[in-house]
């Protein structure tokens, strides 16, 4: 029934379409008729239009021609009268025969022409104006319309119009005034280039549109003909269309007929079924596809690209090639691939499609049976890995066989399990007693990249399958790399080599520890029981030859060690001794006789003994035995003695030979001849030390000796300085004379610079012209100037070099002092340098301080310094005396000697200013020379002049105490003045006795034995010790002034004063205070039972002339 109904369905259609089709086929034949008639009437009213065209040009042209020639003359006949139009002087002439002639203008003529001739002529054409001069020349209503137009736009005028029931082409054509047009027209008003009228033509349309009429019964017919085969056509097309028809329904019914058997069997089995259309829509899905795949069938209708999108990612490019090839192009095919399930479970499909076409050959799409063979996947993927590893076993036990090396065998273990096993990646390893873990060979990665993974892995936290095996000795197994989390700082590395897993295996060696085996598969989960036990089973079998290699290699080792001993016996370049236990000596080779110049039989039976130099002592000899009784070897250098006595340096090696029994049965010492390693040694660590052209120290010695000056400073809480000297113009003597001349130079910059340094200074050459002097030990900051003004001084000298050229460069210097600048080499050596640049930067020649109060001051010391010599020189100094009163009576019984400076300029300057500077300069001995001898002299004569003897008081400066001999001095002073040694007191400070407390008993016993009294000066301020104090020859214990100042108001300084007096007293000592200023002062002073006393209380300190006035009283008495 649904096929009759259909087939009802499909005439119906048919009949329907059959109608629309000739109706169309109609309509667009008429409309072709149509439009070749239109083109055959177009081109019949062009031709004619081209006829009025050719006339109106034919008008124009002999109006132009007429109107050049002035027009022509004819007799007056009834034919042609004269023209009552035109009105000219001379229209009208008689001539001598008596013949009237009247004047004809060119448009007269042109009538008279037509008229006379129409056939001939042709399309006819006449002017017309809307001013006409001729009644006949008048418009009609087309072309006075027409005229009109003109006025606007000049163009000429074509229409079809029907004329006494006839058509015509009616053309009109303005007619513009020219030079020719003026002689007839200007008297009616008209001027160059107005329109005139217009000049037109009416062509009939009927002999045109005649000889078009066969050519429109061509075209009725031709379209006939062609309409008729058309409407035949189209029912033999409807026909054949209509029996295509029948049989796509007979076959869509077969198609579904068999769709529903194949529904029957499909729905009802287990694979997964389905069905493509011819547009890739799914025309069926079998119910199975929500077991197979977790998506049930609206789901895969509603998307059909749901098809690919569960397969998986890896493999999406099969399936797409797949489709391409069998869906596209209509052919059976197979394949096997991975889906993911909606539920993330991968399985394995295969899968078989077939195209399907209907019973004519169309497609009508593409069946397709899928059949989960995930467990057979699994079977064969389990099978294949079992294989391998059975051929990875196969292929090391044949390598075995040939007895490899451990490494050749750990190399080609890993290469096999890469190659034959599938594994990514095979190491063998082993660990070291503190943990480390070393690589010993690789395959499928560097070994410079397992290196890296190592060393990154030992930083963190946890226990790596290698570590496990060789810490435990177990087999450790990681199922899944990516999600390990001690793997998670290497997880790049796994995604790039895409580890899945990866299982580390033991491999011992007599039952000890030995290596771990580990290899890493792509699959996750790849070792499971079966595949372990293998790897076991390979690690046993590697472990069996290594055995196998380790008694292969103790054999042949015993083996060369037999022949390799009697040849290096003799051919060693290293003299061999053997010795019997009781160090008798067996053998020697001839390396011995080279270096000893013994011969083998001199030393046979004797003891090496005979070797020794003599250089070391017992305990040398006895430490090297003691080390060989108890190592069993001892290695050292030693001094040895060759046969012509000659003594050198060896490095020597004895070891003690026991038999199994751990019994000691011979002594083996070998020895080479190191004096050219201990010369070349030398020199190089002279090289490494010392800068080669100059031979001073350099930048590396300068270092060391900076650190050692840093660290003893630090320690003694002393100063030391670093200049940083750099040559000026050098450079232009080195560009002028070159690198030889200017090398020598340097040369003797440095021999000049060494000679003007003391023996605890270093100087070093940093390069180029750059040096530094490094001073320790400084006593004042100022010091370090004092020695840079004199290198300046140096180097300001010309330098006469060899080649006879003399030249001048100079230096300037920056100073940087520690601990002032920096604590630091670096910071001393920065500092130096920006005080140089300072220093240049001033004008060169000069030095600078890094701190420019240091350099100020400096330069003020070193200013004083100069000064203070010519002061000397020139007899500015003087001799003040301060004095002494016994508090008991108050009686004058001495003064001290105090020197002053009398500057010509400046006036008194006090010792304050002076005395610092002349210690540290040393001219300090000169001045305490001066003042001693002039006081003396001053003392003689006032003894001379009858004055009552007093003692006079002179300080003695620690400089003196140790650089000189003041026992000496004080003698010879005594002895050139003449002044009695008894009314001489010296005056010594305690810190300068403790410096040299060894001698100063010495030294104080030889001045007290000149008969001079001895005052130990500032006492309390320094750090004697009693013990020394008691032994010292003293007469006077001087109270120093900073205990006395604050007396009364201190009862610090009150008591420290008078336990003074009262140690002084229980040595025997008389008592002296100074600086006493006030009554209250003098009156504790007395009440504590002082002897003596001196200050601003009794007088400051006056010159010698005024100092007569407390000596004459007492001269008088």
């Amino acid at each position: 029934m649904e096929a009759v109904q259909a087939g009802k369905n499909i005439a119906t259609v048919w009949w329907w379409k059959l109608g629309v089709i000739a109706i169309v086929w109609s309509l667009l034949v008429g409309a072709s008729l149509s439009w070749n008639l239109k083109q055959v009437e177009n081109a019949a009213l062009a031709t004619a239009t081209a006829a009025a065209q050719s006339a109106i040009n034919k008008d124009i042209s002999f109006r132009k021609w007429g109107a050049s020639h002035g027009g022509v003359y004819v007799p007056v006949t009834g034919h042609t009268p004269p023209n009552p139009y035109l009105r000219l002087p001379g229209q009208e002439v008689v001539t001598t025969t008596g013949i009237k002639l009247t004047l004809m203008n060119p448009a007269y003529m042109l009538r008279q022409m037509q008229q006379d001739f129409p056939g001939e002529y042709g399309a006819r054409s006449r002017i017309t104006s809307l001013k006409p001069v001729n009644p006949n020349n008048a418009p009609d209503a087309w072309e006075a319309k027409a005229l009109r137009g003109f006025e606007t736009a000049r163009k000429e005028r074509v229409e079809l119009q029907e004329i006494d029931g006839k058509s015509y082409v009616r053309v009109l054509r303005p007619f513009v005034v020219v030079d020719e047009c003026l002689k007839c027209h200007e008297q009616n008003g008209y001027r160059l280039g107005e329109i005139r009228g217009g000049i037109g033509a009416d062509v009939p349309m009927a002999p045109f549109t005649a000889n078009e009429s066969e050519r429109i019964i061509s075209l009725d017919v031709s379209h006939g003909v062609i309409w008729l085969i058309g409407l035949l056509g189209i029912g033999f097309w409807h026909r054949r269309d209509r029996a295509q028809n029948l049989l796509r329904l007979k076959t869509l019914c077969d198609l579904r007929e068999n769709e529903q058997k194949y529904h029957l069997v499909a729905d009802y089995t287990t694979d997964w079924e389905y069905w493509v259309g011819t547009a890739g829509e799914i025309v069926y899905m079998s119910p199975s596809c929500k077991e197979r795949t977790g998506y049930d069938v609206a789901e895969f209708t509603a998307d059909p690209g749901l098809l690919e999108a569960i397969v998986h990612p890896d493999d999406r490019g099969l399936y797409q090639s797949h489709y391409k090839i069998h869906y596209h192009q209509h052919a059976a095919g197979e394949a096997e691939f991975r889906i993911v399930r909606k539920d993330g479970e991968i399985r394995w499909i295969n899968h078989s499609c077939r195209p399907v076409f209907d019973r004519s050959g169309a497609y009508r799409g593409t069946r397709a049976g899928n059949r989960d063979v995930t467990l057979r996947r699994q079977a064969e993927a389990e099978a294949s890995k079992l294989n391998r590893l059975y051929r990875v076993l196969s292929s090391i036990n044949e390598l075995i066989v040939h007895r490899p090396e451990p490494e050749l065998l750990y190399q080609a273990a890993c290469d096999i399990a890469v190659k034959d096993g599938g594994f990514v990646i095979a190491w063998v390893a082993m660990m070291d007693d503190d943990g480390h873990i070393s690589p010993l060979a690789c395959s499928g990665v560097s070994m410079d990249s397992l290196q890296e993974l190592i060393t990154q892995l030992a930083g963190y936290e946890g226990e790596s399958a290698v570590s496990s095996t060789l810490r435990e000795k177990r087999t450790s197994v990681i199922h899944n790399l990516p999600e390990t989390q001690f793997m998670a700082p290497w997880l790049d590395k796994i995604l790039a080599h895409q580890l899945g897993s990866a299982a580390s295996i033991p491999i011992d060696v007599k039952g000890q520890k030995h290596a771990a085996f580990t290899l890493y598969s792509h699959e996750i989960g790849f070792f499971d029981r079966s595949e372990v036990a293998l790897l076991e089973e390979l690690a046993k079998d590697i472990s069996y030859a290594l055995e196998v290699a380790e008694i292969d290699a103790a054999q042949e080792k015993a083996r060369e060690q037999l022949r390799l001993s009697a040849s290096v016996f003799e051919s060693s370049s290293e003299g061999v001794v053997v010795t019997d236990a009781q160090e008798n000596i067996l053998m020697v080779n001839r390396a011995f006789t080279a270096l000893t110049g013994y011969a083998a039989e001199e030393v046979l039976g004797l003891t090496p003994k005979i070797l020794r130099s003599e250089r070391h002592d017992r305990a040398f000899y006895t430490a090297m035995w003691a080390s060989i009784h108890e190592i069993g070897r001892w290695q050292g250098e030693i001094w040895n003695r060759r046969k012509d006595g000659e003594v050198y340096p060896e490095l020597l090696s004895i070891s003690a030979v026991k038999d199994d029994s751990g019994q000691l049965t011979h002594y083996v010492a070998v020895f080479t001849d190191i004096s050219h390693l201990k010369e070349s040694e030398a020199r190089l660590d002279y090289l490494a030390r010392h800068d080669p052209l100059t031979g001073l120290p350099n930048r590396m010695m300068l270092t060391a000796r900076l650190e050692y000056a840093l660290d003893h400073a630090s320690r003694e809480r002393k100063r030391l300085g670093l200049l940083l000297l750099d040559f000026d113009r050098f450079k232009d003597v080195n560009d002028s004379f070159g690198h030889a001349v200017g090398d020598e130079l340097l040369q003797q910059a440095a021999a000049r610079l060494t000679a003007r340094l003391r023996n605890a200074d270093t100087i070093s050459r940093l390069g180029g012209d750059e040096f530094t002097v490094l001073l320790e030990d400084l006593g004042h900051p100022q010091d370090a100037a004092r020695v840079s003004d004199e290198l300046i001084a140096a180097m300001n000298e010309p330098f006469v070099l060899s080649n006879g050229i003399e030249v001048r460069v100079g230096t300037s210097i920056g100073i940087a002092l520690y601990p002032d600048h920096g604590g630091t080499e670096q910071e001393l050596l920065q500092q130096a340098d920006a005080a140089l640049y300072r220093a240049k930067a001033e004008g060169r020649g000069r030095f600078k301080y890094f701190s420019e109060e240091l350099t100020r001051g400096a330069r003020e010391r070193i200013a004083l310094e100069a000064r203070l010599r010519r002061a000397i020189a020139q007899n500015e100094l003087r001799v003040h005396y301060q004095p002494q009163v016994e508090i008991k009576s108050g009686r004058i019984t001495g003064a001290e000697a105090l020197v002053r400076w009398q500057h010509p300029e400046e006036g008194l300057i006090p010792p304050v200013r002076f005395i610092p500077v002349a210690e540290e300069t040393g001219l300090i001995d000169a001045i305490g020379t001066w003042v001693l001898r002039e006081t003396c002299r001053q003392g003689k004569a006032w003894l001379d002049a009858g004055m009552a003897p007093v003692t006079l008081a002179v300080n003695v400066s620690p400089y003196q105490i140790r650089h000189g001999d003041i026992a000496a001095m004080t003698a010879k002073i005594l002895a050139e003045t003449g002044y009695p040694a008894e009314w001489l007191e010296l005056e010594l400070t305690e810190s300068a006795l403790m410096e040299r407390e060894g001698e100063a008993v010495e030294i104080l016993q030889r001045i007290r034995a000149l008969g001079v009294r001895l005052a130990l000066d500032d006492f309390g301020t320094g750090y004697s010790s009693l013990a020394y104090l008691k032994r010292f020859p003293l007469d006077v214990l001087k109270i120093d002034k900073s205990f006395v100042d604050d007396i009364p108001h201190l009862r610090d300084d009150m008591e420290i004063a008078a336990t003074i007096v009262a140690m002084g007293h229980t040595l025997r000592f008389k008592v002296l205070a100074e600086g006493v200023e006030t009554e209250e002062q003098l009156a504790f002073l007395v009440s504590q039972g002082c002897d003596y006393y001196q200050g601003y209380l009794k007088s400051r300190p006056v010159p010698a002339e005024d100092f007569l006035k407390w000596l004459v009283p007492l001269s008088s008495r």
